[in-house]
């Protein structure tokens, strides 16, 4: 039987150095919840293996790429060798994670991802407000869907 992931987006355009504690805070009771869980094989509740994809505000000042994975690997600690299973204990308090820099979006368009994240690009600003401006024919079409559900989004929460 595969085991689902449960996602966590994390939206945080603060410059506050106590902006990883509400990361931390979201990610903990995301951890806790009975939401992130399913049958196991054994029909036991087990947790759901997290992937983070955090967007940034602001760029990290030693990392340039607009887009990092970070991706956990296991390793014996006595040799090195990689260990090519993986285990529900250990996925169950770690996780992969993305971490989208929003700013170092501007002008980076060098694979697929890029171009999908090209809609956060903040260089699109309106005007002084948090609402960005943008084409969707600028966009392939393959992502229109996501620009046109983003403005579905955007539009229901004004009422």
């Amino acid at each position: 039987m595969a085991i689902g992931k449960m996602v966590v987006i994390e939206i945080q355009k603060a410059e506050f150095p106590t902006d990883i504690m509400l990361f931390r805070k979201y990610l903990g009771q995301i951890c806790a919840s009975d939401e992130n869980a399913m049958p196991g094989k054994d029909g036991q509740k087990r947790a759901l293996p997290i992937v983070g994809i955090y967007f940034l505000g602001k760029s990290l000042p030693q990392v340039d790429a607009p887009v990092t994975r970070v991706i956990r690997s296991y390793h014996d600690a006595a040799t090195g060798e990689i260990i090519r299973v993986k285990d529900d204990f250990i996925e169950s308090f770690t996780h992969d994670s993305i971490v989208v820099q929003i700013p170092r979006l501007k002008d980076r368009r060098r694979n697929d991802l890029e171009i999908l994240l090209s809609i956060f690009d903040q260089t699109r600003r309106a005007g002084g407000t948090h609402e960005l401006e943008m084409d969707e024919n600028e966009l392939p079409e393959k992502y229109r869907d996501v620009l046109r559900r983003l403005v579905w989004a955007m539009d229901r929460s004004r009422r």
